[in-house]
């Protein structure tokens, strides 16, 4: 479902602005120390240590804020509203600038006083960042959420790209003068709170709680979600790797790739690009929910160039690629994370979750700064450090998808959905955001229950047996997918329904697998009894897909992409009678085929379309034409249809009383190629 920019053109605009600045003056800041290091020492490794030791204490200064404040953000974002916390803090952020031009202006080498305004500007960030994310709920639909995410993080990221290509070019342009570079940054601030004036207005989350309540709210609401915290600790690993390698990279494009001050930003701004592209891809895929099969796929993506650009150390074109590969990869990762945590925290408390996981954050970046660091002190060169950040990540993901095994499922899911079936779902919005259903399945198998859980981005409990002869490895698989078969639970059909009712009423979405005693379209009157007194719905799923590979033989590329619809239905009453049930799958299956048919080509497309494509074959013939080719059919086609037009003017049907031959099929088509519908009539 498409995101409406309406609703997000304000703060796009807005936050575009504020990384811009964010990035311009964090580079400037830097090369301006870097600059007085290269004025006292020669190039060399004493020289790369020292610019290594003054860009982390740059990103220090610019981090630590960022860690101290979070929290107190979470209590602005929640206690007002978030509108108007991002209009205020814009109009924070053209002080700031305005202050960091005069002490450009006051000592054109530096100084402390940047450093100064390089903090606040992060304590202002602090306070922006619950808002900016937590407003993304409140202003799109849950469908929307992980492409308005996508569209942030493009801005997001194209700021980058420009503030860090512009913070050496703009030092480059203003000569002796860099406070130019500031005034320019300060005019940015007031287009920005311009923009910030133009966000919808949303009510405040709450009207209580200072730092402490917002604090052991967000705490609760993590501790009590684990999805929550797969989110979270997701995104500290993130972005904790990709401090270390965004620092080590600014070095080792000094060092390594010997750039100047102007072009030094550029293997970040290819990042910066790549993330962005990443992103937008990031909400495709997902696909109207928050899809978390794409964070492993994009942690291999981030571990090969990492790896390859550090054994390797490339030249400037493959340092360009392997660092616009991994922002793609970054995109696939950072849109599922916030998503996950934007969706996953409550409502009241959406601003303090945010705040809170922004702190953690914020503190893995400030390791991950301290680490490039730390690691250049023990004598490791910066393409030493990508190396290890490659195999460091790929130690994460490894411990990630032990933690958390749905990851890796989905990720099989993923490419189930896009490369096996091009799967089109119908009806999404029925399903719950939370609470249980039972849900009803025209048709139901092993792989069904795939395609189902990759239409939804809830966990589902399949209730069922496997089909025999299912392998040792697809039943460790279906442990994972939540598959409770007879050894897990009592055999006998009352029992299995019993079951499925106590995981429904405990709020979860429960799906019948119609493999063994309990086939689904049969066992209603047995749910309703299961359900009885309950407020539980029943949701019913209608599936259509081409037969399966068994049926098929080999998978060939011509069975990639075959199109799959599933649609759920309207909630129904779990008291509802089979024929109430059976009469909701009839008008599912009524809304399949009409999806369906709009696909279809009308038939003498189809049939023009072959001729065309094998001019020279033989087509047809009859006892007076033994050989008429495709190329000399559609000519017969198209004169009869000139000729023959303005005959049927008026005429809607056209009836034919021809025997079956060569010109039956030309004036059957001719017929539809003027428009009309043709009748034969038994001659």
């Amino acid at each position: 479902m498409p995101v409406s920019r309406s609703p997000l053109r304000g703060l796009l605009i807005a936050q575009f602005l504020g990384a811009f600045n964010d990035n311009a003056w964090k580079l400037l800041v830097t090369l301006l120390a870097i600059r007085q290091l290269a004025a006292h020492m020669a190039p060399g490794p004493q020289f790369e240590a020292a610019s290594q030791a003054q860009t982390t204490l740059t990103f220090v200064v610019f981090t630590f804020p960022l860690i101290v404040v979070s929290l107190v953000a979470g209590v602005f974002s929640d206690r007002f509203s978030k509108r108007s916390v991002i209009v205020v803090l814009k109009a924070v952020e053209i002080v700031l600038m305005g202050v960091g031009t005069l002490a450009l202006l006051a000592n054109p080498s530096g100084g402390v006083w940047p450093l100064v305004v390089l903090a606040a500007m992060a304590v202002q960030s602090a306070l922006f960042s619950p808002a900016k994310y937590g407003i993304l709920p409140e202003l799109l639909p849950h469908e929307c959420l992980s492409a308005g995410n996508g569209q942030l993080e493009l801005w997001t990221f194209l700021a980058i790209i420009a503030g860090t290509v512009s913070g050496g070019v703009l030092l480059d342009l203003a000569g002796s003068s860099p406070w130019l570079a500031g005034l320019l940054l300060c005019f940015l601030a007031v287009c920005g709170f311009l923009a910030a004036l133009t966000v919808p207005p949303v009510p405040r989350s709450r009207m209580e709680g200072g730092v402490r309540a917002t604090l052991h709210g967000a705490w609760e609401a993590v501790r009590s979600d684990s999805l929550l915290r797969v989110g979270i600790g997701g995104n500290i690993a993130y972005w904790t790797i990709a401090s270390l390698v965004g620092q080590d990279v600014l070095i080792y494009a000094k060092a390594v790739l010997g750039l100047a001050d102007s072009w030094v930003g550029t293997p970040l701004a290819t990042f910066g690009f790549g993330v962005g592209l990443g992103s937008i891809l990031a909400g495709i895929l997902s696909s109207a929910k928050v899809e978390m099969g794409l964070i492993p796929v994009g942690v291999i993506g981030l571990v090969i160039p990492l790896c390859l650009m550090g054994m390797l150390s490339p030249a400037l074109s493959g340092t360009l690629a392997g660092m616009a590969f991994l922002g793609l990869a970054s995109g696939l990762i950072v849109v599922p994370f916030n998503a996950l945590i934007q969706w996953r925290a409550p409502h009241d408390r959406k601003g303090a979750v945010i705040a809170f996981s922004n702190t953690l954050v914020f503190a893995g970046i400030l390791i991950g700064s301290l680490g490039a660091g730390g690691l250049a002190q023990l004598g490791l060169d910066a393409s030493g450090i990508l190396t290890l950040a490659g195999l460091g990540t790929a130690g994460l993901l490894v411990l990630g998808v032990r933690v958390f095994p749905e990851m890796a499922i989905r990720m099989v899911l993923v490419l189930l959905s896009t490369v096996r079936y091009r799967l089109t779902v119908i009806g999404k919005d029925h399903v719950p955001l939370e609470g249980g259903g039972v849900l009803v399945v025209n048709r139901m198998s092993l792989l069904d229950a795939l395609l189902i859980l990759a239409s939804v981005d809830r966990s589902i409990c399949f209730v069922g047996e496997l089909p025999d002869g299912t392998s040792g490895i697809f039943r460790r698989a279906a442990k994972s997918l939540r598959v409770l078969s007879p050894e897990d639970v009592s055999s006998g059909t009352k029992t299995w329904l019993s079951q499925t009712a106590c995981i429904a009423m405990s709020g979860e979405l429960v799906c019948i697998l119609s493999k063994g005693p309990i086939p689904a379209r049969n066992r209603v009157e047995e749910l309703r009894e299961a359900l009885r007194g309950s407020s539980l719905p029943l949701l019913p799923v209608y599936l259509e897909r081409p037969e399966s590979l068994q049926e098929q033989g080999a998978l060939t590329v011509r069975h990639l992409r075959e199109p799959a619809l599933i649609a759920f239905g309207a909630p129904i009453p779990s008291d509802a009678s089979p024929a109430v049930v059976q009469d909701s799958f009839q008008q599912l299956g009524s809304m399949v085929w009409n999806v369906k048919a709009a696909a279809f080509q009308p038939l003498h497309r189809l049939w023009i379309g072959a001729m065309r494509r094998h001019p020279f074959k033989f087509a047809f013939a009859d006892l007076t034409r033994p050989h008429v080719t495709c190329l000399g059919g559609l000519i017969g086609v198209i004169v009869l249809a000139k000729k023959l037009r303005p005959i049927w003017a008026g005429q809607s049907v056209v009836g034919i009383l021809l025997p079956p031959s060569v010109a039956g099929v030309l004036v059957n088509v001719a017929v539809t190629l003027s428009g009309r519908t043709s009748v034969n009539l038994n001659y």
